[in-house]
C-alpha cells in the first residue's frame, strides 16, 4: 500500500499528451492548445479610439474648462470601421466613435461627457477639458506585437481564448488529441437501472457516473461494457477494451476476493502493474498499470474498487489528472485552500481520508462543513458535496475550528 501523492507522482510519470490535431474554434471549447501561438499582427492593428469622444490637437485644448470651454469647429464623424481619409485641420476637432480609427493630427480623444455639441450650421463644440498625449486611444500594438507569442502551449481553450483567438483572425486551432476511454464494470449483482432486480442485485451506478465523469472533461469517444465475475470473460473483456482505448477504466474486482479477477486478468495480457492498494479512503483497492498494443501504442489501466464513491472518487483524484495530462493540459488547475472544520471528525490512523463537505464562509472567512455519510457506497453524501476535506493519514482527530485543506469538486475541466 503506498501513499497517495506517491501514487498520483507514479501514474502522472506515465501520462504523455496525445498528438495534436486542427480543429474549428467552436470544436476546441475545453481543449489544450498543443503549439505555442505568435501573433500574425499586431494587436489593436491601428490606433483606435477607446471612447465616444472628439478627436483633437493637445495643444488645441490645453486650457479649456468647465469655466472657460474652447470652442472647436467638428471637421466631420469618424466612424468605426471608417477611417477618415484626411489629417485633422489645424483649429477642429473630429466627432470620433469607440472602436474608429484615428486619424492623422489626432494627438488625443476627450469624451463626449466634457464636450457642449452644437450641431446647427457651423458645427462646433466646447470642450469643457483638456487632455493629454494619447488619452482614450489604444495604440496599435498596444495588446500584442506581431511575432510574440500571443498564448502558450498547454493553455486550455475557454470562451475568451476563443475570442481572442477569432479576434486575431483565426478560424481554427491547433490542439491535442482527445483519448479513447473505454470502461469496464464487473459484477454479478449488477442490473441496469430501469430493469426488474432479482434477489441479490442492485441497480449499476457505476458505469453511469464514471461515463459521466469522462464526459464531463469534453471526451466523446466513451463506451462501457460489463462483464460476469467470471475469470475467461474478465480476460477476454478486458482484452476487447485496452485494444480500443488510450485509457481503461474498470470497476470492481480488484479486491482480494475469490471473485476479484481483474489484476490477474490485465496481468496476464502483458499489463505491468505499477501499483495496487493506495493509503486512501474511500478508494483502498486502486490498480494502476500499462499496457502496450502489440502493433505500438499504449494503454493505461485503471482498476477502480466497486464501492460507487470509491469509484467516483478514484476517478476524480486518480484519473482525471490522467486525463488531462493526456489532453495536454499544461498543469492541473488551482483548486486547494484551507477552510474552518465546522464540526469535529475522528477516524483511525493509517489512511488518507476523503471527507465529504460544503464549502460555506463564516464571518468573512472560508468554512466547510463535514457530510455525515461517509461510507463508501454511499452516494447521497457525495452528491451533495461541493469540497473534499483532506483527513490526514497520521491524525486520529481533527477538532472543529480546525483549518483544514479542502479541495474543490468541479467535474468539468476547468
Amino acid at each position: 500500500m503506498i501513499p497517495f501523492t506517491e501514487a498520483l507522482r507514479i501514474l502522472l510519470e506515465e501520462v504523455a499528451p496525445l498528438g495534436p490535431e486542427r480543429v474549428l474554434l467552436d470544436a476546441a471549447l475545453g481543449r489544450f492548445l498543443s503549439e505555442d501561438l505568435v501573433a500574425d499582427a499586431d494587436m489593436p492593428r491601428f490606433n483606435n479610439s477607446s471612447v465616444d469622444g472628439y478627436g483633437v490637437a493637445v495643444a488645441e485644448v490645453a486650457s479649456a474648462s468647465a469655466g472657460n470651454p474652447v470652442c472647436l469647429q467638428v471637421a466631420g464623424v469618424v466612424a468605426a470601421g471608417t477611417p477618415w481619409p484626411g489629417t485633422l485641420p489645424a483649429g477642429a476637432s473630429l466627432r470620433i466613435m469607440t472602436g474608429a480609427p484615428v486619424p492623422t493630427g489626432v494627438e488625443a480623444v476627450v469624451m463626449r461627457e466634457y464636450a457642449l455639441e452644437d450641431h446647427g450650421d457651423q458645427g462646433v463644440v466646447h470642450l469643457t477639458r483638456g487632455a493629454k498625449p494619447g488619452e482614450n486611444i489604444r495604440p496599435r500594438g498596444g495588446e500584442v506585437l506581431a511575432g510574440t507569442r500571443l498564448l502558450s502551449k498547454g493553455t486550455c481553450v475557454t470562451p475568451p481564448v476563443a475570442a481572442l483567438l477569432a479576434g486575431a483572425g483565426r478560424t481554427h486551432a491547433q490542439v491535442h488529441a482527445l483519448p479513447r476511454v473505454r470502461i469496464l464494470i464487473t459484477g454479478n449483482e449488477l442490473a441496469p437501472p430501469g430493469e426488474p432486480l432479482a434477489p441479490g442485485q442492485i441497480y449499476d451506478s457505476n458505469g453511469v457516473g464514471l461515463k459521466a465523469a469522462v464526459k464531463a472533461l469534453g471526451i466523446s469517444d466513451v463506451a462501457t461494457a460489463y462483464c460476469e465475475d467470471d475469470a475467461s470473460a474478465t480476460r477476454a473483456a478486458l482484452e476487447s477494451a485496452l485494444r480500443g482505448a488510450d485509457v481503461v477504466v474498470s470497476s470492481g474486482g480488484v479486491s482480494v476476493g475469490d471473485f476479484d479477477f481483474v489484476p490477474g486478468a490485465f496481468e496476464s495480457l502483458g499489463g505491468v502493474r505499477s501499483f495496487w492498494k493506495v493509503a486512501m479512503k474511500p478508494g483502498k483497492p486502486n490498480y494502476f498499470g500499462c499496457w502496450d498494443r502489440p502493433g505500438g501504442g499504449r494503454a493505461l489501466f485503471f482498476g477502480l474498487p466497486g464501492n460507487p464513491v470509491g469509484a467516483l472518487l478514484s476517478f476524480e483524484r486518480l484519473v482525471r489528472p490522467a486525463l488531462l495530462g493526456l489532453m495536454g493540459c499544461r498543469h492541473a488547475p488551482p483548486r486547494a485552500f484551507r477552510a474552518r472544520l465546522k464540526a469535529g471528525l475522528e477516524k483511525p490512523a493509517g489512511r488518507l481520508e476523503w471527507v465529504r463537505g460544503i464549502l460555506g464562509v463564516r464571518d468573512g472567512s472560508p468554512e466547510v462543513t463535514p457530510i455525515d455519510k461517509r461510507e463508501s457506497h454511499m452516494l447521497s453524501g457525495l452528491a451533495q458535496a461541493d469540497c473534499l476535506i483532506a483527513f490526514p493519514a497520521e491524525a486520529e482527530r481533527l477538532e472543529a475550528g480546525t483549518a483544514v485543506e479542502i479541495h474543490l469538486l468541479d467535474w468539468r475541466v476547468r
